[in-house]
């Protein structure tokens, strides 16, 4: 606390030194993590020596720059043939019969960076693959998605549920949401709420949301910057009582997150799998060993 207050007292009295110190530690933060990126290959040779499963990354690593992805398929995004155009004051992307519209505010090269990274991160070989794996399949009655952003995985799954709940708390992104998603305004609801343990302004549980809904959801799925244990602990009512749900949720934003997620769906008697793969944070400072996480985590009731 003090140090909060020390902090925006320095920014009132003395913005110009505020400015000052913000630069240089940003600078210093960006000096780190590209001295971080060179060395960790090394690193990760020496970690992961006798690991069969981390050849194709390590392979990866000796011929290109350390990317979050770090598989060989993801080079097959970067030149794709991406229609970019503004539409009614915003972006609309579209390549191979997928088109997306993005906020206004973003840069056309943001776009496309976006778009590539959105259809990349999907693709059946990507570790951030939100679709479960194996013999667990998803449909039914009521899907849920926490961080809708982009539609892009809200397409692909729109045809196997009868209604999509789409949570998304950002506002420059629900215009683009529903004219993404214009054909299916019948079967969706978007909620300008994030999704937390607790339900206050701007924020909302998702027991609080459904309690007096009279629906079944049969699939969850989120990405929300690490705060996703939060929503798992505002919807423990639906989680306990529900029998088939299938949760698919991001488990990377820090180096304990899938074990903690783990711990909390095993003792709610969820059987729990992760996506094949790894993703590399070579952005966070510092990065210790292991070094590579998985990226998301699967979870049904245990028969």
């Amino acid at each position: 606390f003090m140090r909060v207050a020390i902090k925006e007292t320095i920014k009132k009295r003395t913005p110009f030194l505020f400015s000052v110190i913000s630069g240089i530690k940003s600078w210093v933060l960006s000096f780190l993590v590209t001295e971080q990126k060179k060395k960790l290959l090394k690193k990760i040779e020496q970690f992961f020596s006798n690991d069969h499963e981390m050849a194709e990354i390590i392979s990866f690593l000796r011929a290109n720059t350390a990317e979050m992805i770090p598989y060989f398929f993801t080079k097959e995004y970067s030149n794709i043939p991406i229609q970019l155009t503004k539409v009614d004051r915003l972006w609309r992307a579209s390549f191979n019969g997928t088109t997306i519209y993005y906020p206004a505010e973003m840069t056309g090269d943001y776009v496309l960076r976006s778009f590539r990274v959105g259809l990349m991160e999907q693709d059946i070989r990507s570790p951030h693959k939100y679709l479960p794996i194996g013999s667990v399949d998803i449909g039914g009655d009521v899907a849920v998605l926490c961080g809708a952003s982009d539609c892009i995985y809200a397409l692909q799954i729109i045809s196997k549920f009868k209604k999509i709940y789409l949570f998304e708390a950002n506002p420059i992104w629900l215009e683009p949401i529903r004219t993404t998603m214009r054909d299916y305004l019948h079967k969706i609801e978007i909620v300008p709420f994030f999704v937390s343990d607790k339900t206050g302004p701007n924020m909302i549980t998702l027991d609080d949301f459904f309690r007096d809904r009279n629906e079944k959801i049969d699939y969850l799925q989120a990405d929300i910057e690490g705060d996703e244990i939060k929503m798992l602990k505002g919807a423990s009512s639906i989680l306990s009582q529900s029998k088939d749900i299938k949760i698919a949720i991001c488990c990377y934003h820090s180096a304990k997150q899938k074990d903690e997620l783990a711990f909390f769906l095993s003792d709610m008697n969820y059987e729990i799998q992760c996506r094949s793969g790894y993703v590399l944070m070579w952005m966070e400072y510092p990065l210790r060993a292991p070094y590579l996480r998985k990226a998301v985590l699967y979870a049904s009731k245990k028969a």
